[in-house]
């Protein structure tokens, strides 16, 4: 493991946690660009390109053979990926790889190939360009990913992982799974069978507005259970025919139809509806995740309160949200404005400066941050991602599933948040455990594992001067496992952006200091303010 990636990125990040833990704070403004500097190293970061190359050099072999004799690039003066970690490929290699890999007629998908020309393939190997989730899985299918290298390629590329409320999911999930696993093409018909056999609503319109009396009731649990059941049904269809164990999965699948996520309602569409309609369906969701993120964001509530006000006529205790002139919560501005600010700092120009239309100036912006897709990105969509989440608890036919960038972000918030911002009069401990209590009380399980994870955590801060490095890395280990995502992983960006955040200096996180990465993670807390109280508005 020590020339891998991962061993790579562990080494270069333990370095950094040693400097940071030995100052104390944030280092002058140089030392703050060479951390910057190092949160982007190509070498030490998992990304979609580096698996996919990786992949290929380990695994298809004649592909590799082909690019080489196109290229004229020899393989012995090519790095070896699986212990040298992301470093690039000569230009000729790639793009003959990238040719290579459009000509060939990937088994499962027909004379049709993927439908990825060599200049996406291309994109994708050099880290220009993300897969959308549809071509990801795809990809997953054509390249015979292992379920590891197939879990990185989809967080790398942004995107959550495959859930069993998704139908598509659930039986790409089967067909990957089975030995020897299933084509995409067998994956597709077996969607469209389920979708003639499927009961309930008819078009899916109506119960993807999960409104009302006739909105599907969604059981607690379940999540857990279609899980189990996936591998009962992988063990009892190994003895039976293709179109016996395909009736089998199907009849599952109608049998609990209302488990799954409804179809979208598409709008202006004016052609026929595309081949592949198992992509029409909402992402998959886990309702007790949801259940525990609520819980989650009452203690961010807690912890970061906003202005409260009396009504003077009722005599309730308010949230104010300070908004604009139009009446837009002011956050959304300054939000607007830091990446404006961030902008500047790498290219020296004031917005009026730019001449650019208002419409793009926002992309224009992205664009010139750097690690945009993979760090900012992230923080700028989590108030969103947490209101849509709030939503699905109303409505979970329609649901978002919580990615694991949203964990590690909130586990952060709830670290500095606990260590920082809270008063003794809040009292945290006693909370939790009055919750736990009651959580016992009501065999609400879901509570219960949120609770108690909280718990151990506060208990895991409380000690964390002996060892800050492993107890910040055991605490968010502990929220991800929670939400039953893989622990934390150096050569993903987000997590050693979040790990050294935690220990750069978390008494930043409140305050109002010029240094980029604090006042990134300050914005997105303000939003997470507005997000908590609201939502206690809205239930109190």
């Amino acid at each position: 493991m020590c020339g891998s990636i991962t061993g790579l990125a562990k080494k270069q990040t333990d370095s950094w946690a040693e400097e940071l833990r030995k100052s104390g704070q944030w280092l002058k403004r140089s030392k703050q660009r060479e951390l910057f500097a190092f949160l982007n190293k190509r070498e030490t970061l998992c990304t979609p390109g580096f698996l996919l190359r990786r992949h290929v050099q380990a695994n298809l072999p004649h592909l590799m053979r082909e690019a080489e004799k196109r290229s004229g690039v020899r393989m012995e003066e090519v790095a070896t990926l699986a212990n040298a970690g992301n470093v690039p490929w000569p230009e000729e290699l790639t793009k003959s790889l990238a040719k290579v890999l459009s000509e060939t007629v990937f088994p499962g998908f027909g004379a049709g190939r993927l439908g990825v020309d060599s200049r996406q393939w291309y994109s994708y190997l050099e880290e220009q360009g993300t897969c959308n989730r549809e071509t990801a899985i795809k990809l997953i299918f054509a390249l015979d990913m292992d379920d590891a290298t197939a879990a990185k390629f989809l967080l790398s590329n942004g995107r959550n992982l495959l859930s069993v409320r998704h139908p598509f999911d659930f039986i790409c999930k089967f067909c990957l799974e089975s030995k020897p696993r299933i084509p995409y093409e067998k994956a597709v018909e077996i969607m469209v069978r389920f979708e003639q056999r499927r009961t309930g609503a008819a078009d899916g319109a109506t119960r993807g507005k999960s409104a009302g009396k006739d909105a599907p009731t969604f059981r607690s649990g379940m999540t857990v259970t279609m899980s189990g059941m996936l591998k009962t049904l992988l063990d009892e269809t190994k003895s039976l025919t293709e179109d016996a164990w395909t009736d089998r999965l199907v009849a599952y699948m109608v049998a609990h139809e209302t488990e799954f996520t409804a179809k979208y309602e598409k709008k202006n569409q004016r052609k026929k509806a595309r081949e592949d309609r198992a992509f029409e369906y909402a992402s998959g969701f886990s309702l007790q995740n949801i259940k525990m993120l609520k819980v989650l964001l009452k203690y961010l509530a807690v912890l970061y309160p906003v202005m409260v006000l009396q009504d003077k006529d009722k005599g309730d205790v308010i949230i104010s949200v300070e908004t604009d002139e139009q009446g837009v919560p002011v956050v959304y501005s300054r939000l607007t404005q830091a990446m404006f600010d961030l902008q500047n700092i790498y290219i020296n120009k004031k917005p009026s400066e730019l001449h650019i239309p208002s419409k793009g100036r926002d992309k224009l912006a992205y664009d010139q941050i750097p690690f945009n897709n993979r760090v900012v990105l992230p923080l700028k969509n989590l108030a969103d991602t947490l209101r849509a989440m709030v939503r699905a608890a109303e409505a979970p036919a329609n649901a978002r599933d919580i990615n694991r960038s949203t964990v590690l972000l909130l586990a952060y918030f709830f670290m500095t948040g606990y260590q920082y911002i809270s008063e003794p009069s809040l009292d945290i401990e006693e909370r939790l455990e009055a919750d736990i209590k009651l959580a016992e009380e009501r065999n609400d399980r879901e509570a219960g594992r949120i609770l108690h994870t909280l718990r151990d955590v506060v208990d895991i801060l409380c000690d964390i001067e002996s060892d800050p490095a492993n107890a910040y890395i055991s605490c968010l280990n502990q929220f991800l496992a929670c939400f039953c995502f893989s622990e934390f992983y150096p050569p993903f960006v987000l997590d050693r952006f979040v790990f050294l955040s935690l220990l750069a200096d978390p008494l930043s996180v409140p305050l109002e200091l010029d240094g980029e990465l604090e006042f990134m993670m300050q914005l997105v807390i303000s939003e997470s303010f507005q997000l908590s109280c609201e939502e206690i508005n809205r239930k109190g």
